[in-house]
């Protein structure tokens, strides 16, 4: 029987319902008007003739069937499942987008309404519609004749970008549960989920030889571009000469060409050598990263430029040594990057950049500022989507502290590799005891690309099916709420924790009396405790709203007694050689560590332009009180800037500079 999916889903309607079923039941179901259903089952009754069978219109009772065992042998080898009867408009273009654009010759009204199965008015009004996007976004033409029909009109790179971003719309479609309707075997064999796995599996195997990274984005968008040029070869379109001869002495270029090696083998399909540059162009432009320098050395050039980046960025923020090692090299490897694509036209798109502005104001002002460094440098202008990422890489520093090891978690992040280790960072620096395994894509999650044996947890910025672990998932922006959540899930904490942190902070508090009556008179001593307590209890409610579940956090009051007992025994020290301190002294530097010990923890410090005066003219001082600080920085795990050293020394040393 020669029928269409829409004809096929009617005849199965009539053999399943034991009553008559009315026109416009059928219409209302299938989402196409009354004249499309008779049209429809006037065919049916033809081909019914071959049967020796037909159907049975009744007025005012319905349509049924004459004879339904004459078909159910039939129907039972009909693959129905694939028709859609009611395709919302969003889906409408997309489909007739993809009949047109992989078809390339003219197709009429009625051709793309059985296709996507409704009313040729529909289809109408829908093309009307489809053109303009085409046109604005794509750059393609829709062109329509009488008796002719119609046709996408474009250049093979403005087809090839069109069809990716159809690709990846499918890929999105199928990765969230979304059914892909397959209304043509030409869409099926696009789609094919073998095809698609392989693409990936070439992929991986390329990454084993030449290590390189994308973000989530940009996997996808390659996974696409890649599907779309094999079928491309297929078909014979052979790519417009590629512009960018001289990729081929980039890394992007080594990357391609084994990719394309990989995909060779396990395809059985000859690349051109035109495509392997386009595809070297495709990752330049999807942000590839690798772990290794692409001419085995840097810029010199470069290098200083960073290194003059970084000393204006230490005008605005302190970073200790570790924070501008790590990050001279991630703008290096940044910088070498964006220096390429501006070299070949290729934007640098921030999909956070909303976020980074809104969230970071000023660090993003800071990281303009540094960037008119390599803007000089380079004669190059840069847009505020390239600010955003070095704003991303300075945020990430500052949010850099030493980590434990005991829970371990899988960051998962669709954005770009500096967002993805920012929001690491973020976590490992909030959350105590916790061991940050991996940062990979959702697709190696999903596919099940990694070792679980150990892990405890994975945090993603986007929901994941059937991932062998918990998952929670939280905004590549992380909030403290969010970091509440993934501390509650790990350590299973509760209100409990902020009573025994109070508890413990009251032993400190009474330790540290000693400590102060030790040092000073009983009536200094008591003046003193009397305004600390105060200025703890102070400090300590105006957190208790914003406290963070933690198992082990180290509460304000409780981090502030126990620093303040160190520094406490550093004045005992100092005593013990002939140094005598007044109340007020006393007092001022107990404010001041109050105060300081937040700072320190979030990674903020004081600028201090007399330190080689201070440790020449004071050196017993200076080492005393940078022995203290050392030991404050390994007990409580966080740095502390040598200008910190000097801000002490100006009480205990009566100088004002």
């Amino acid at each position: 029987m020669n029928l269409s999916k829409r004809q096929e889903m009617i005849l199965k309607k009539l053999l399943e319902e034991k009553n008559a079923i009315k026109v416009k039941e059928l219409s209302s179901a299938l989402g196409v008007s009354d004249r499309t259903i008779r049209y429809d089952l006037d065919h049916i009754d033809y081909e019914l003739k071959h049967l020796n069978t037909s159907l049975k219109r009744t007025p005012k009772v319905g349509i049924a069937l004459e004879d339904k065992g004459a078909l159910k042998d039939l129907m039972s080898l009909w693959d129905t499942s694939s028709y859609v009867p009611n395709l919302d408009k969003e889906e409408r273009l997309i489909y007739l987008g993809l009949f047109l654009a992989l078809e390339g010759k003219p197709l009429s009204s009625e051709y793309l309404a059985e296709k996507v199965c409704t009313s040729r008015s529909t289809i109408i009004s829908d093309l009307k519609e489809l053109g303009p996007i085409l046109e604005k976004e794509f750059a393609l033409n829709l062109s329509a004749k009488k008796h002719y029909g119609y046709l996408v009109k474009g250049t093979e790179e403005k087809v090839r970008i069109y069809l990716t971003e159809l690709v990846k719309t499918f890929l999105v479609y199928r990765r969230q549960g979304h059914k892909i309707h397959y209304l043509t075997s030409e869409l099926e064999s696009l789609m094919d989920s073998d095809l698609i796995s392989n693409i990936r599996k070439a992929i991986k195997l390329c990454k084993k030889i030449h290590p390189f990274w994308l973000p989530n984005e940009s996997y996808l968008t390659i996974v696409a571009k890649l599907r779309v040029l094999l079928l491309r070869i297929e078909m014979g379109h052979v790519s417009e000469k590629s512009s960018l001869a001289s990729i081929n002495h980039n890394r992007e270029y080594e990357i391609a060409k084994e990719l394309s090696n990989q995909l060779e083998g396990l395809i059985g399909l000859k690349i051109p050598q035109v495509e392997v540059n386009n595809i070297a162009h495709d990752l330049l432009y999807s942000n590839v990263k690798t772990t290794t320098d692409r001419h085995g050395s840097v810029d010199p050039k470069l290098i200083d430029t960073v290194y003059q980046m970084i000393k204006v960025l230490q005008n605005y923020i302190s970073l200790n040594p570790d924070n501008i090692h790590a990050l001279k090299n991630e703008l290096i490897s940044h910088l070498e990057l964006s220096l390429e694509k501006i070299q070949f036209g290729i934007p640098n798109i921030n999909y956070l950049i909303d976020d980074i502005k809104k969230n970071y104001f000023e660090e993003f002002h800071i990281a303009k500022i540094i960037l008119k460094v390599f803007e000089e440098a380079y004669d190059v202008k840069i847009d505020d989507d390239e600010v955003g990422f070095v704003t991303m890489y300075i945020l990430k520093n500052m949010e850099l502290s030493e980590r434990k090891k005991e829970k371990n978690i899988l960051v998962v992040c669709c954005s770009g590799k500096g967002a993805s280790k920012f929001l690491a960072t973020r976590i490992r620096n909030n959350i105590p005891n916790i061991h940050i395994n991996d940062i990979v894509s959702v697709f190696e999650v999903e596919e099940q690309d990694y070792d679980a044996d150990n892990l405890d947890l994975i945090i993603s910025t986007v929901e994941i099916k059937n991932a062998l672990k918990p998952v929670i998932v939280v905004s590549p922006l992380i909030t403290n709420q969010e970091l509440g959540k993934i501390s509650k899930a790990l350590f299973n904490t509760d209100h409990s924790l902020l009573q025994a942190q109070l508890h413990h902070s009251k032993n400190l508090t009474k330790q540290l009396e000693y400590r102060i009556m030790s040092m000073v008179s009983p009536e200094l001593g008591e003046q003193l405790m009397i305004k600390l307590s105060s200025v703890i209890h102070d400090f300590e409610e105006s957190n208790r709203q914003s406290l963070v579940y933690k198992d082990d956090i180290e509460k304000p009051a409780r981090t502030i007694g126990m620093v303040l007992m160190e520094i406490g025994s550093m004045i005992q020290n100092l005593q013990s050689r002939g140094y005598d301190y007044e109340f007020l002294t006393f007092w001022g530097l107990i404010l001041h560590i109050v105060l300081a010990v937040p700072r320190w923890q979030s990674g903020s410090f004081n600028v201090e332009p007399s330190i080689e005066k201070y440790k020449k003219k004071y050196p017993d001082v200076y080492q005393e009180v940078k022995e203290t600080l050392e030991r404050i920085e390994v007990n409580f795990e966080f740095r502390i800037m040598e200008s910190e050293i000097i801000a002490i020394m100006r009480y205990l040393c009566k100088e004002s500079v």
